[in-house]
């Protein structure tokens, strides 16, 4: 689910997300694995991966 809505939030702001799908897939299980206790690590995580691959 959270891909879908990342990918249809890139559309509503006309980006696209340069990725691989083994990357994006990639991306997804760490968020999915990643520790509630360690929120603010996994947010920052997230915002380096788009500034990497959003154009």
């Amino acid at each position: 689910m959270a891909v879908i809505s990342l990918m249809y939030f890139c559309e509503l702001n006309e980006k696209n997300l340069e990725i691989d799908d083994e990357t994006l897939y990639e991306l997804a299980l760490f968020v999915a694995k990643s520790d509630s206790q360690k929120k603010d690590f996994t947010l920052q995580a997230i915002k380096l991966f788009l500034k990497e691959y959003l154009r």
